[in-house]
């Protein structure tokens, strides 16, 4: 949620899940704080914590075992080394003589059938590089190896001397692995929950206090649970349930007259975005058991449009979106296109297509959109891409002409343009539609949040580094993109150099190598509050759960 802090603050730590695989610079680091020696492996985190090992001891055979692996196979899966691995030297192994800052990890033992063990290595290796670099972090080389295909060259350090491996990874299905992810990651969100029912925000109260629970970030995790694919949501073993129950009640009884959410006690209960999320929430869990509380809740949302119930007249910038804030005036309006996309993700299935709240919002995202009227011609400025409000850009502004500006695009509100104008016309094949998924197929990545490193950014106070949003808008806009790039229903992205991408596969795998060893995600940066790993892992699990939904069809 779009919601900043102004210090950009980077934290790197030995035991995070920073891996980006074999291409392009690493997603935004993953800080855990000083953490004791952990053992690691090289399958995907399993529920309990501490020493991971494999559920399954053999490889399952790709589809078509036996031929060449097409490209949806291997987007579809991970790479296998096979080997468990541990922070420090196992029992019985002397440490062996490492370089200063040298980092290694070390082999402990192997899994059934293993690539490592077949491509030559030995229990009590230290392994200092992979594909030629040296090793950063021990789930920077997981997450590598993960999203690696074919042979790989591995450096070890034994008591012999160094040696260079060549090792053919194995292969596993990617599903279960991402279900596992879900199940741990969602797991984590559930132990959050206050005995109130709800969940706190980052933030303690001005004494320093611990944070309380709040109505916006317990619609946000209820959001992110109810996300979930039913087979894990409902599982008795994980226990979801009994959370979701606490959560929809703790909300239910801050519904107001109006049918917002809302508390008396917070300072800014953020109403459009709580009651827009647990509308989204209910509306999933059990739209028939919650028919009365989402009909107030959409009554409200509807009336809460920028429009004339609210004084706006059409030729206002605002006019159409929705307010960010809980109150509505000259100093306190910010009509912004996220806050309007969950609005408009909540109405579109509760709002019959012939209300009036339509046709302004699609007034108001023609104003956020850098594509010109129907009737006018595009110029090479106007881009498809879009922007935070019809006022300005986080990635700022692009010289037109020697006296023209125009707000720069960027992915983030790229990706929630698209799914707004899907959700008021399904169809993918509009004008403004295929123009946004055309800027999205020019800037796609998944690296960080396109649009903002081609520019000059605004400056933080007393001259310190531009504000990082390409790194700081991370774990929203991966969640944002996958929504988007379900709703087009394309299963592959054709990009302009000529690569197709599988993304449901590549996404999944780039959240899976960023999970950390307390199953939680965590961005480094601090701009847009995803350094609160509350809000970071109930966006992981979203776009998770999203992923999950495409490579299951």
């Amino acid at each position: 949620m779009h919601k900043g802090r102004t210090r950009v603050a980077c934290i790197l730590s030995l035991a995070v899940l920073a891996g980006c695989g074999k291409d392009g610079p690493a997603p935004p680091a993953t800080p855990t704080g000083t953490a004791p020696a952990a053992t690691v492996s090289s399958s995907p985190p399993s529920p309990a914590g501490g020493t991971v090992a494999s559920p399954t001891p053999t490889p399952t055979p790709m589809p078509g075992a036996g031929a060449a692996p097409t490209p949806a196979d291997l987007a579809y899966s991970y790479g296998w080394l096979g080997a468990r691995l541990s922070t420090t030297p196992p029992p019985g192994v002397a440490p062996l003589p490492l370089q200063a800052g040298q980092l290694a990890v070390y082999v402990k033992g192997f899994e059934d059938n293993s690539p490592a063990q077949a491509g030559g290595m030995e229990f009590g290796d230290a392994i200092l590089a992979f594909q030629g670099k040296a090793l950063t972090t021990p789930d920077a080389f997981l997450g590598a190896i993960r999203q690696a295909h074919g042979i790989v060259s591995v450096g070890v350090l034994r008591e012999s001397g160094s040696k260079e491996l060549s090792i053919a990874l194995g292969r596993r299905p990617l599903l279960p692995a991402i279900e596992e992810a879900l199940r741990t990651g969602a797991g984590w969100l559930a132990t959050q929950q206050t005995p109130s029912g709800g969940w706190p925000h980052a933030f303690g109260n001005e004494a320093g206090q611990a944070a309380g629970p709040e109505v916006v970030m317990t619609s946000f995790v209820l959001g992110s649970l109810t996300a979930l694919p039913p087979s894990l949501r409902d599982d008795a073993r994980l226990g979801l349930l009994p959370a979701l129950e606490r959560g929809v009640t703790f909300l239910l009884a801050r519904q107001g007259p109006d049918g917002a959410l809302g508390d008396a006690d917070e300072k800014l209960t953020h109403k459009n975005y709580s009651t827009a999320l647990a509308a989204v929430a209910l509306a999933t869990l059990d739209r028939t058991k919650y028919a009365e509380p989402l009909a107030r809740m959409s009554a409200y949302l509807a009336k809460a449009q920028l429009a004339e119930d609210q004084g706006f007249h059409e030729f206002d910038w605002p006019y159409g979106g929705w307010n960010y804030y809980d109150a509505v005036g000259p100093y306190a309006t910010r009509a912004d296109l996220s806050i309007t996309s969950y609005v408009a993700e909540a109405l579109a299935g509760l709002l019959p297509k012939e209300h009036p709240a339509w046709p302004k919002l699609a007034l108001y995202l023609r104003r956020v959109q850098n594509w010109p009227d129907e009737n006018a011609t595009p110029t090479e400025q106007d881009d498809g891409g879009f922007y935070f409000t019809p006022r300005n850009s986080k990635a700022g502004s692009v010289q037109v002409t020697a006296s023209k500006l125009r707000f720069a695009s960027y992915g983030s509100m790229t990706c929630d343009g698209l799914r707004t104008l899907l959700a008021l016309d399904p169809s993918p094949d509009s004008t403004r539609a295929l123009v946004a998924l055309n800027w999205l197929k020019r800037h796609y990545t998944l690296d960080a949040n396109p649009g903002f490193s081609d520019r000059p950014l605004p400056q933080e106070p007393a001259g310190e580094p531009r504000i990082a949003f390409d790194r700081g808008i991370y774990f929203y806009y991966l969640h944002s993109l996958a929504k988007a790039l379900l709703a087009v229903g394309r299963e592959k992205l054709d990009t302009p150099d000529g690569q197709a991408h599988y993304w449901a596969g590549e996404l999944a795998l780039r959240l899976i190598a960023l999970q950390r060893l307390d199953r939680t995600w965590k961005n480094a940066s601090n701009v847009m509050n995803e350094d609160d790993p509350l809000l970071a892992t109930g966006l992981a699990v979203r776009t998770l759960a999203v992923t999950q939904k495409v490579i299951a069809r």
